[in-house]
């Protein structure tokens, strides 16, 4: 050990990451030892906490060792590594020392053997350079928020994640070491889910926003209700299995909270007699006016609508309206954004954001079991569709940590949704509290149950139904607004149109020589070859304008599901394939397919940009 070194790294990691810097200060290597080995100067590293003890380098030659585990990986030729397991940090320093990379993360469980690394390996350019993350010593449960705060901002890379998992860190840990992969997937999926699995589900949000225009102009919006009820308790309900134990009691609590309902709980508030003050829905599928028929009073609860919902709910809704958009490119270009929250994954995700938008605190959840209760119940008694939904039949389940007990069982879908409850409160300065009777645990929110939230947050009036309708009542429409959105569309096709013209242009440029390629039999002829490596400049300029053209700003999330993959795959190619003539044929087919995809979008988007140019018009007359 060189007390020299240590210091060096703890001044280094101090700078870059203070908490991790504290925590190793606090550790003494534990069941580590550094040991001599064959090789002069690179001590080995062994585990004495199992038996027999674990040694993490051959002892002949620990680099040999690491050069022979990386040669494994190198023809894969990433430039986003995931480290699953340090040592003593040879295989991380060798890493970087010889590859072009835009991310590494070294991922290490455990505090004392990161404490021996920087007891004899020199990380101080490592620890200074802002690609690298250390990722040390985290607990299972916070390994989704930890890994996203450590790829971003490089999410749109995460398909070209290499995992190198040490086999010594392996055989110690590798349940941890299997968690943190998964915590990657999870942070991928739901980077794609929160914007949308296909283009198509965007131009249905598109379609239907113009089917809603010309509500939406004759009701006020997000903007207008920012942080009304800044600083006051809001309940948000939802429909998990729990929610008939303690629904009764929020009775008590419609003059001294906000008290926000997902669409499928309102029937059921309005069985005890309770009426909230506002309902969400985020659904853009007909079908979902039958939450609301049959009910009776609903002019005393606000429907907190997407714009984009199915047109067929709005008219079913027999009370006031307040829309929120999506946080769309679409919208900031339409001078929409102050109508724009974070709207999460489901319906309850949404009513938290609405509560939030509010400016609510503490935020209540009640209902949010996001898991399965112990007779394998999906929905409470009371639920339009009934407890036991089919849907959820088919997916998988498994077991996350629970509010009382140590473990309940939830699937995909909830599962992103505790994520999404997650990420969002992570650096919140409000306060989340679980009054749930049961369910899943999400980290950062306070267990606590129902009849002592009232005590402690409920105990004032304020009566946020008439401050809310009030306040609605006096709003007055924006002069000139569809007029002004008019103009935009204008805009919006013309540059759609131009779209079109480059993708059928490049896509007769290339059909001729993808041809060709195909139809060489594996052997692509010099001639070929050459007419390849001419075409692929002009390629990359056409591919380069359409990137950056100012229509893919507007519609970001329409041609995100398109572009990304793309992107991801053409910075990938170079390491598909061994010689780089089949590289260049191979960005030859993606382009072609890139042009014609992104040429039937706007084609798509045309029609869509046409029916809102007809029904603002019609409007305007």
């Amino acid at each position: 050990m060189s007390q020299a070194i240590l210091d060096k790294n703890i001044e280094a990691l101090r700078k870059a990451q203070p908490a991790l810097a504290d925590a190793v200060m606090k550790t003494g290597g534990g069941p580590y030892e550094i040991l001599p080995s064959e090789m002069q100067g690179v001590p080995n590293l062994l585990y004495r906490g199992v038996n027999p003890p674990v040694l993490f380098y051959e002892q002949a030659s620990p680099a040999a060792d690491v050069d022979r585990f990386l040669e494994r990986f190198r023809e894969e030729r990433s430039r986003f590594y995931v480290l699953l397991g340090l040592g003593l940090g040879y295989g991380a320093l060798q890493l970087l020392k010889g590859s072009l990379f835009k991310k590494v993360i070294v991922v290490e469980k455990d505090l004392d053997c990161f404490r021996r690394a920087l007891e004899v390996t020199d990380f101080t350019a490592t620890l200074a350079n802002p690609l690298v993350k250390f990722l040390v010593g985290c607990p299972e449960q916070d390994l989704y928020i930890e890994v996203l705060h450590a790829v971003e901002p490089h999410l749109t890379g995460l398909k070209e994640i290499k995992f190198l998992p040490w086999p010594a860190s392996m055989a110690l840990a590798g349940d941890y070491y299997r968690q943190v992969m998964k915590a990657f997937t999870d942070v991928a999926n739901i980077y794609i889910a929160e914007r949308g699995n296909d283009p198509y589900d965007t131009l249905v949000g598109y379609e239907q926003f113009f089917a809603n225009i010309r509500e939406y102009l004759q009701n006020p919006g997000a903007g207008y209700v920012k942080d009304l009820f800044k600083g006051r308790p809001a309940f948000v309900v939802a429909t998990g299995p729990s929610l008939r134990k303690n629904i009764h009691l929020l009775k008590e609590a419609e003059n001294s909270a906000v008290i926000v309902s997902a669409d499928a709980s309102l029937r059921i508030l309005h069985e005890h007699g309770i009426h909230p003050h506002l309902v969400t829905t985020i659904e853009r599928t007909p079908g979902f006016d039958k939450q609301f028929r049959d009910l009776d009073h609903l002019e005393k609860t606000v429907l907190a609508t997407v714009s984009f919902v199915h047109p067929s709910t709005l008219p079913s809704y027999r009370g006031p309206l307040l829309f929120f958009n999506r946080i769309y490119n679409f919208m900031d270009r339409l001078d929409l954004l102050e109508d724009c929250i974070q709207l999460g994954l489901s319906t309850a995700n949404m009513a938290y954001e609405v509560a939030r938008h509010l400016g609510c605190s503490p935020i209540i959840l009640v209902g949010n079991d996001l898991a399965f209760d112990n007779t394998g119940n999906s929905h409470a008694r009371g639920f339009l569709y009934g407890e036991k939904q089919p849907v959820y039949e088919s997916f998988d389940r498994f077991s996350v940590p629970g509010n009382y007990d140590e473990w309940v069982t939830t699937c995909d879908g909830w599962f992103n949704c505790i994520k999404q409850y997650e990420k969002r409160i992570d650096g919140w300065d409000g306060t989340l509290i679980n009054a749930t009777t049961g369910g899943a645990r999400i980290r950062g929110s306070i267990v606590m149950p129902l009849k002592d939230v009232l005590q402690a947050h409920c105990t004032e009036a304020f009566y946020p139904r008439e401050k809310l309708l009030g306040h609605l009542a006096r709003w007055q429409k924006k002069p000139g607004q569809g007029d002004s959105i008019l103009r935009q569309l204008d805009g919006f096709l013309e540059l759609t149109e131009q779209f079109i013209g480059i993708c059928r242009k490049m896509c007769l440029f290339l059909d001729a020589m993808l041809r060709d390629i195909e139809n060489s039999g594996g052997k692509l002829s010099k001639p070929l070859r050459k007419e390849i490596e001419k075409a692929l400049p002009h390629v990359n300029d056409a591919l380069d304008g359409l990137v950056e053209s100012p229509l893919t700003s507007c519609f970001g999330e329409y041609f995100f599901t398109e572009i990304l993959p793309y992107l991801m795959e053409w910075q990938v190619t170079h390491g598909r394939f061994r010689k780089q003539m089949w590289a260049d044929a191979y960005r030859v087919k993606l382009a072609w397919n890139f042009f014609g995809a992104t040429g039937q979008l706007c084609v798509s988007l045309r029609e869509v940009l046409l029916d809102g140019q007809r029904r603002l018009k019609a409007i305007e007359a």
